[in-house]
Formats: C-alpha cells, structure tokens, sequence
C-alpha cells in the first residue's frame, strides 16, 4: 500500500522515504513499494482487490477523465492499447466527437498494463515519478556508486516514450 508523506507547501513533518517510489500527485507525495502501490495513488485501494478485466476497465475510465481533463491542460489526448488500438470515449456514436480544437498528432494514455499506464501518467504530467536509485521497478537499470537515498526523477532521466514501449 502507498503511504502519504506530506503535502507540498504544508508545514508539517516530513517523513524521509523508505520505499523506493516517491510519487507527487496533486501537490502530495507518496511512496510506494511496488507498481501495484504505486497505482492506488491514482485508483483507489479497491484496485487491488480487482480481476484483470475489471483492472483494465479502470484504468480506461481514468484514462478518458484525463482525456477530458487535458483540454484544460491544453493537451491533445487518446487512449490507446497496443493490440486494440485507440480506445474510444464513447460507443454510443458512430465515432467520437472531437474534444477541443486540437489538430495534429494526440498523445497516447496507454492502458496496456500498471506499469505504462503509470508511465503515461508521467508523460502527460498528472504524476511525477522518482525512484531511488538503487531499484529498477520503472527505471532501466541500478544505478551504479549513486548514494542509498538519492532518487532519480523518471522523467529527466529517460525518454518516458522508450519505457512505454519497452513495457508493452
């Protein structure tokens, strides 16, 4: 389970991490010990709880609320599996409407599985994702002679894009 360390701009006690997750979302940070953790910041405990289908239909409703969402943001966003292709918003309709006045290329929330998920969480800025340096949960490697408690910010590091695909 993901544990709440502290809020941003609060003056309250700050709690060193143990875990090797740190995760900011909406001005509060997380740790968390695992993937599976580290998912509940963004859907609930219950998660855990879920078969893969009804896994995979959560993370398709929070993927087109950030879909919606990013129109305020200014992003032009799709969900995307990668065997299914495009993931639409609504099925009622013969094909979806467009949301916003975006032209060209959308970026992709994919849903695929926890991991790239997360990633496009990343990618589209509703999280950031550090991880200590001497765990490879989401980064590509240990990082080598880098101090026990230092933490690497996923997405100065790498290119978030490669990750997705090498998680896929």
């Amino acid at each position: 389970m993901a544990n709440k360390l502290y809020d941003i701009g609060h003056n309250e006690n700050r709690v060193m991490p143990t875990k090797p997750l740190l995760i900011i979302k909406d001005q509060t940070v997380w740790e968390a010990e695992s993937v599976e953790d580290a998912i509940t910041i963004v859907l609930e405990e219950k998660y855990l709880l879920l078969d893969e289908k009804e896994k995979w239909n959560e993370r398709v409703q929070l993927a087109r609320m950030e879909v919606l969402m990013g129109v305020g943001r200014n992003q032009n966003l799709q969900v995307m599996h990668s065997k299914l292709g495009v993931i639409r918003l609504n099925y009622t309709r013969e094909q979806d409407e467009e949301i916003g006045s975006f032209k060209g290329i959308k970026t992709n929330i994919m849903i695929d599985n926890d991991k790239v998920f997360l990633l496009s969480l990343v990618r589209i800025g509703v999280l950031v994702i550090l991880e200590n340096a001497n765990s490879s949960i989401l980064q590509e490697k240990i990082q080598e002679n880098i101090s026990q408690n230092k933490f690497i910010a996923l997405h100065e590091k790498y290119d978030i894009d490669e990750l997705i695909r090498k998680n896929l």
